[in-house]
């Protein structure tokens, strides 16, 4: 019974590591207003607006970093 606990917690962690993945390669290549205008969409109703901006920021800077923002022009700023 032990056994077939943990292979369910294995399976369980092992779906939710794919389904992270197939999330990330989701926003992999948007342009930068894309990633912006959807983490504002999503954030906006939870997060204050000068603390969303700094959110956008941080998020967009390290995706850029990464290599992962598509071209899609200048930045916003």
């Amino acid at each position: 019974m032990k056994n077939l606990v943990m292979l369910a917690l294995l399976v369980a962690l092992a779906m939710l590591v794919v389904k992270a993945m197939e999330m990330m390669k989701e926003w992999e290549g948007l342009p930068e207003a894309e990633v912006r205008a959807r983490l504002e969409r999503k954030l906006a109703p939870y997060v204050p607006p000068e603390q969303l901006t700094e959110i956008l920021d941080g998020v967009v800077t390290k995706m850029r970093q990464r290599g992962k923002l598509g071209d899609a022009g200048p930045a916003e700023a």
